[in-house]
């Protein structure tokens, strides 16, 4: 049976991924980029290793396992995954912060809380909020809400600013987790959208953050559509199911891959393809900035773009 994600597009098997000639050669220059960045022991040879792994008809679980426990032999462990996300918190605060309105911000998603605890550091009012409580949110000393996928949100406060930084593709329901934010949010109040998304061009200018990022940005912008698609697919399962490998059923992070476009485009099959801007418009949220942020972090080889949303 095929599966499917949110929005109907097929979601193929890793080894299928893999297969495809093209799709598997960026997927191994990229991997090498991504071990080199954790301080992997042969990144190159390992690239190879993984990418022959994901090829085999093997169940999901043991691939994780195994390519976990790849990693972990060529010296990837908690601290070396630390060190390379060290400065993510940071990069994610200066591309949100000119868009801040008020002081009362709620941070949907917020995963191990680095970026609310930022800023709370401005001297924001910052409520933290994710399916599950990071082992350091305690440490943050803000207020967190546990919630759980498909269920309202149990606060009913209105916020200036509602933040779902690369939440929505890990929601089962999208619109939904795009509706509890808008609920959230007063009128006239923000909410700032980063997403990882497919579909970019080769003309689109993004910003340079540093020489890993833009080989992989170029790379990228060189695929056609689907086959982006399918390497967002095979990187954001690899950084959240095995760099943050979990045995623990509850800790593992929700991959149902729902991916969307930054803009409506026309398939070749004269078919329309809805973009994020387009869905968020029908949720009426009126998007008063949107940029292309490129592959902004290499070990989250993933293309984001940023939205600033205002609800009226």
């Amino acid at each position: 049976m095929t599966k499917r994600n949110y929005w109907g597009a097929e979601v193929p098997n890793l080894y299928e991924i893999a297969d495809d000639r093209c799709i598997g050669r960026y997927i191994r220059n990229t991997l090498r980029t991504v071990l080199s960045e954790l301080k992997a022991q042969s990144p190159v040879q390992t690239s190879k290793d993984i990418l022959s792994l994901a090829q085999q008809k093997i169940p999901l679980e043991r691939y994780e396992q195994y390519a976990h426990k790849m990693l972990t032999e060529k010296g990837v462990n908690h601290e070396r995954v630390q060190e390379a996300l060290a400065g993510r918190a940071e990069i994610v605060y200066r591309q949100i912060r000119p868009f801040i309105v008020g002081g009362r911000i709620l941070d949907l998603g917020c995963g191990d809380g680095a970026i609310g605890a930022r800023l709370s550091a401005d001297r924001n009012e910052v409520v933290l909020a994710d399916t599950y409580e990071h082992e350091k949110i305690k440490s943050r000393g803000l207020e967190f809400i546990s919630m759980a996928q498909g269920e309202p949100l149990k606060d009913t406060r209105d916020y200036d600013t509602t933040l779902l930084l690369t939440v929505l593709h890990h929601s089962n329901n999208p619109c939904q987790t795009l509706k509890q934010a808008a609920n959230r949010t007063r009128r006239g109040g923000r909410i700032i959208v980063i997403e990882s998304v497919y579909g970019i061009d080769s003309s689109e200018s993004d910003p340079t953050w540093s020489h890993a990022s833009r080989e992989i940005t170029d790379a990228f912008k060189k695929l056609s559509p689907e086959q982006q698609r399918r390497t967002n697919i095979f990187f954001d399962h690899f950084y959240n199911r095995i760099i943050h490998y979990s045995e623990d059923e509850a800790k593992k992070v929700n991959v149902p891959f729902n991916f969307r476009i930054p803009y409506m485009r026309m398939h070749p099959s004269d078919l329309l393809e809805m973009g994020w801007e387009n869905i968020f418009y029908n949720e009426k949220l009126k998007s008063i900035h949107m940029e292309y942020l490129g592959i902004d972090q290499p070990v989250v080889p993933e293309y984001h773009t940023l939205h600033v949303l205002e609800k009226s």
